[in-house]
């Protein structure tokens, strides 16, 4: 990495500009000076909050995210990265889009997972959907033989205002995807007070040990932020009763257990698997 040295005036605007925000343990920053408009412990939002990455690895506090194949609105295909098998060998992944003559003539929400063996020779193709071209596609060893499963995190739809990433987590089969995870949000938004949309919204982020025993438990980390758009000044995003509960509820963590030949939250009944439930 090349030093760049900044002029005496360009270092002050730098270190003070540092100075009016934080950084979170995922590395999102939020603006001090507006934090008094957010309720306590939530980020302002910005474009980036529900951007991901989405998983992580839970051998350090700093939560290294794990690699990825992410693809926003314009991206054709994607990958090769290593993909390991259960016979022990690395082939490879790659996720391809229906329909597209080029990257920048992509306009299929369509796409396949394509692994293929060392060799090149296909292994599994399975087809998937994402509103907006918006996804992540995450290999990690997760249960049974020393292969890689997939973590699928996407769009489920098109709203206004937009449904939160969902996620699946699917191993591979012979002809289909076998499904290890009921489909539920990652991200969605809390009960505010005033306005037809909440201005808070929650996400979580998966965290796995891959030194744990298999099969691995999936922990959870809320995070939050608030939308301060508004051009009244003395206004404020408020949680009500319900949204404070939920923000609560997150916060507590929780995590996916695996039984029955799928991931499992221990609470089924409470309110983090209220905000959970949905999906696709």
């Amino acid at each position: 990495m090349s030093l760049i040295r900044f002029r005496h005036t360009t270092s002050i605007a730098v270190i003070a500009l540092a100075l009016t925000g934080s950084a979170n343990a995922f590395g999102q920053a939020t603006p001090g000076r507006r934090t008094s408009r957010v309720p306590p412990g939530f980020h302002v939002l910005d474009d980036s909050f529900w951007k991901g990455p989405w998983v992580f690895s839970a051998l350090n506090r700093s939560r290294i995210a794990l690699p990825r194949l992410h693809n926003s609105f314009s991206e054709g295909e994607l990958g090769p990265v290593p993909f390991r098998l259960d016979d022990g060998s690395t082939g490879t992944l790659r996720v391809e889009s229906e329909g597209c003559n080029s990257p920048s003539d992509c306009a299929s929400e369509g796409f396949t997972i394509a692994v293929d063996d060392a060799n090149g020779r296909s292994v599994a193709r399975f087809p998937f959907w994402a509103a907006y071209r918006d996804f992540d596609v995450v290999p990690v060893d997760l249960v049974g033989g020393i292969g890689d499963e997939l973590l699928l995190i996407r769009r489920p739809a098109h709203a206004a205002p937009p449904f939160g990433p969902v996620l699946r987590i699917w191993k591979l089969g012979a002809t289909a995807p076998v499904d290890l995870v009921e489909s539920f949000s990652v991200a969605g938004y809390l009960a505010t007070i005033g306005g037809a949309i909440p201005c808070a919204r929650w996400q979580i982020r998966l965290l796995v040990d891959p030194l744990a025993d298999k099969p691995r438990p999936i922990s959870m980390a809320g995070e939050f932020a608030a939308d301060v758009s508004s051009s009244d000044p003395m206004w404020t995003c408020r949680l009500n009763r319900q949204g404070a509960d939920g923000a609560a509820a997150l916060r507590r963590g929780e995590s996916l257990s695996f039984s029955d030949g799928q991931y499992r939250l221990r609470d089924t009944s409470g309110t983090t698997a209220d905000l959970l439930r949905g999906g696709d």
